[in-house]
């Protein structure tokens, strides 16, 4: 198991410091009075290093559109140092033929949630999204959450569809609002956080990475566009 190489001391906020950010804040307005700030104290991840597909992209790619292949060979994967197919067992045990069946991403959302855990100390609460982890804080719910997600390129389906549809750049490249922009170059990673309320979090001497004071959620259905 790779660890992320977290350091205990990075990014702490002191009090001095959160009380000046407060202060300057003081007369902003807030949505909801009852949303209580969020600290961001634990963190873990593995993030795109390497160029290699885990499939041959010499067989899918086709420099134009075309059916079932891919117009790009580009994308971000992990390194490949990164063993999808390792878990350790005596920190996560389980049967044989569960563990031979187990998905990848399983795999690494149990490593990486825990290495969040591991470097800040804290008790496993939850494991919902960002916005559902707040919500569920700040109404007493749980005391603290595991927000994770992941992304791993196994096969080239969901590649050779999105090139059909033409949302892949060429070139394996993004460049949001510029001229220059040709779609967008898919990636892997695994991220987790732990999250807690802030007050909590400062009573218990976390070290803070950051301070969530809001979030929210849309889903308003289709968007004419004129």
């Amino acid at each position: 198991m790779t660890d992320s190489g977290c350091n205990p001391d990075a990014g702490f906020y002191n009090n001095n410091s959160l009380a000046s950010t407060e202060d300057r804040s003081s007369n902003d307005s807030h949505p909801d009075p009852s949303v209580k700030p969020v600290a961001i104290y634990g963190l873990a991840s593995r993030s795109d290093y390497g160029s290699e597909t885990r499939y041959n992209v010499a067989g899918y790619h086709w420099p134009t559109k075309k059916p079932g292949h891919t117009i790009t060979k580009h994308g971000y994967f992990l390194d490949p140092d990164v063993d999808i197919g390792a878990l350790d067992t005596s920190v996560f045990p389980m049967a044989r033929g569960e563990l031979e069946v187990l998905d990848p991403q399983q795999r690494l959302l149990m490593e990486v949630p825990r290495e969040s855990r591991r470097c800040w100390g804290s008790e496993l609460a939850g494991d919902e999204s960002l916005n559902e982890a707040c919500v569920a804080i700040g109404k007493g719910d749980c005391s603290s959450a595991i927000v994770a997600g992941t992304s791993i390129i196994m096969a080239p389906s969901l590649t050779t569809d999105m090139s059909d549809q033409g949302t892949l750049s060429p070139d394996g490249s993004c460049n949001p609002f510029y001229t220059k922009a040709n779609g967008y170059a898919r990636g892997e990673g695994i991220v987790a956080l732990f999250v807690k309320s802030l007050d909590d979090a400062l009573r218990d001497g976390n070290p803070i990475r950051s301070v969530i004071v809001g979030s929210a959620t849309n889903g308003d259905g289709n968007t004419p566009c004129s």
